[in-house]
């Protein structure tokens, strides 16, 4: 695919067009030019170009702005700046661009944007069967009852979905459902998922969808807009700005449709937080059952090695009272009270094993209450 790629380069440093040069001559057709009039001026149209933002007179900003009102909208364009900010990003995005890379430029990190971009374009080249007449098609179509036609089939097809990834792509078909291109961004317990209408996002949609998670609950810039739930971040990127009608309808439609799948989240991460915690219980269970098994086979060994050395010495004290010449009423007294010790220690032993027997019962009960088996953790 690269013999057939035509790269742009607009910087007004000479030693930055060098440099973009030597990365990417190899591999691309290349065209370098000195400021954004140029460019445009040009009449070329590439693959993919590699666009500054500071440059005197039209920037990279405008010169972005300008080639999309040119109707070049599958044209990839990566802006360069030294400055990276939310802001930045935010204003690259605005302007028509699609990814971002930060000066100085790292050779093996531009190889791989611009791959990446022109990736992008070929899958736009790819989905491009929705033409602009269909679009319109389906912003006329959009009656109440078509609307919510399309907020139920998505409540329907949610209904079994157990993963946010899986909701993420019931979003992104409401979306293609309505017309509209756009990304979803769901946040969970564990994960984060994003989808575009279009395939995966761009970098920059990427930035900008998480950036604006704090604008409030809709946000709007010009043919864009943004809905966020907690969970739940829906971009929409073309909006029918001149129907400010249709604009209202969309608007109520998407909060509707943002509504229903945070609810679906709240469901997913509430199912999550349940595993978890009956995850922790199996877990707490299985040590408690190993401990009581350790604990009950220390007490039966205690328990036989008390009874025999209680055993040897009521023989070694029996021997001594022998040898201090006690009677043999004497010797009976004292081997009567080391048998009644002995006989007290060995219940003491065979109380806690009857203690160990009822905690394995009650650990039994806990493992069926989560759903386990008794034995199996």
């Amino acid at each position: 695919m690269s013999d057939e790629c035509r790269i742009a380069v607009v910087d007004d440093v000479a030693a930055m067009r060098k440099l973009y040069e030597g990365v990417l001559r190899s591999q691309y057709q290349l065209d370098c030019f000195a400021d954004g009039v140029a460019f445009l001026e040009s009449g070329i149209t590439p693959d993919a170009i590699v666009l500054d933002i500071e440059m005197p007179g039209v920037d990279g900003y405008e010169t972005c702005r300008r080639l999309r009102d040119a109707g070049m909208d599958r044209v990839q364009v990566i802006f360069a700046s030294a400055h990276d900010s939310d802001e930045e990003r935010m204003r690259a995005y605005q302007s028509g661009g699609d990814d971002f890379i930060t000066k100085p430029v790292v050779a093996d990190e531009l190889r791989a944007k611009v791959a990446a971009a022109l990736r992008r374009r070929q899958v736009l080249r790819n989905l491009e069967s929705q033409s602009s007449m269909a679009q319109q098609i389906a912003f006329s179509a959009m009656s109440s009852m078509g609307a919510l036609g399309v907020i139920l089939d998505f409540m329907r097809g949610s209904a079994e979905v157990t993963a946010p990834d899986a909701l993420g792509a019931r979003l992104i078909e409401a979306l293609r459902a309505w017309g509209l291109n756009g990304a979803v961004r769901i946040r969970s317990l564990d994960s984060e998922t994003l989808a575009h209408t279009q395939g995966e996002c761009s970098p920059l949609q990427q930035s900008v969808i998480k950036s604006l998670k704090d604008m409030g609950r809709i946000f709007q810039m010009r043919s864009r807009a943004v809905v966020n739930y907690p969970n739940v971040s829906i971009l929409v990127e073309n909006l029918p700005v001149d129907d400010e009608e249709a604009i209202g309808r969309m608007r109520d439609n998407l909060a509707m449709l943002g509504e229903t799948a945070e609810t679906m989240v709240r469901g997913l991460n509430a199912m999550a937080e349940r595993d978890r915690q009956q995850g922790a219980a199996r877990s707490t269970m299985r040590e408690l059952e190993q401990l009581l098994g350790s604990t009950s086979a220390l007490s039966t060994q205690n328990r036989a090695r008390s009874e025999q050395v209680l055993h040897h010495g009521r023989d070694d004290i029996q021997s001594l009272a022998r040898g201090f010449g006690l009677t043999g009423v004497q010797e009976s007294m004292i081997c009567d009270e080391m048998d009644r010790v002995t006989a007290e220690m060995l219940q003491l032993f065979d109380e806690a094993t009857q203690i160990d027997a009822q905690f394995s019962r009650i650990l039994a009960r806990l493992q069926m209450m989560g759903g386990g088996e008794p034995g199996k953790g």
